[in-house]
């Protein structure tokens, strides 16, 4: 699979509040995502203030729709938008060019 063949998922959040209940969904919803068809790979960091951002990578944009209409996905979205989270966006892209530099690799 070449990068051009893949799309990213960017969510961006800024939190309201992380409680058990959060983290129980969010925790499965790791656990789901890496078994999902067309699941390729996930990078996220967040801040001490409540920011954060997560990249999921994916081969196609139907594998991003059936992740998207889980039940558990949909619950958590709800819940985020209800307690979670005071703002998010997501936007959706097609990868036509990577680059990558490792000290390690050279």
């Amino acid at each position: 699979m070449t990068h051009a063949d893949q799309w990213a998922v960017i969510f961006k959040s800024k939190q309201a509040m992380i409680d058990e209940e959060f983290q129980r969904h969010s925790d499965e919803l790791d656990r789901l995502v890496i078994n999902q068809p067309g699941f390729l790979r996930m990078d996220s960091v967040h801040d001490q203030q409540g920011f954060g951002i997560t990249v999921s990578y994916w081969s196609s944009l139907e594998a991003i729709k059936a992740f998207k209409a889980l039940p558990l996905h949909l619950s958590a979205q709800a819940k985020g938008r209800q307690r979670w989270f005071d703002s998010y966006t997501v936007e959706i892209a097609k990868i036509e060019r990577a680059y990558h530099f490792d000290r390690a690799d050279s």
